[in-house]
């Protein structure tokens, strides 16, 4: 086991190769908590978008109902309203 690995020969000892990465000068740990930053504003943002494209499919298709409904009914509920409205004007 002098080749630098330790059990079936695929796993590198624990203090040789942490002394790698110092002579290196790497620092694994400070980009760990970046990339894990970056990942979850990312998720976060696709979150969004995707609730955001489903609020908007929800909104038109209620839009067209409620067009739908108004065209059925000659727009009784505006028709009705604009009376409230001038029955207030002319008491008013």
């Amino acid at each position: 086991m002098g080749d630098g690995m330790s059990g079936p020969g695929w796993m590198p000892e624990t203090p040789d190769s942490l002394s790698r990465l110092l002579a290196w000068h790497l620092q694994p740990i400070p980009t760990i908590p970046a990339a894990c930053l970056l990942a979850a504003v990312l998720y976060s943002v696709l979150v969004l978008l995707v609730l955001f494209m489903q609020w908007r499919r929800a909104d038109t298709r209620a839009a067209v109902r409620r067009d739908r409904a108004a065209d059925r009914t000659n727009d009784a509920e505006l028709v009705a309203y604009n009376e409230y409205l001038a029955g207030l004007n002319q008491n008013g």
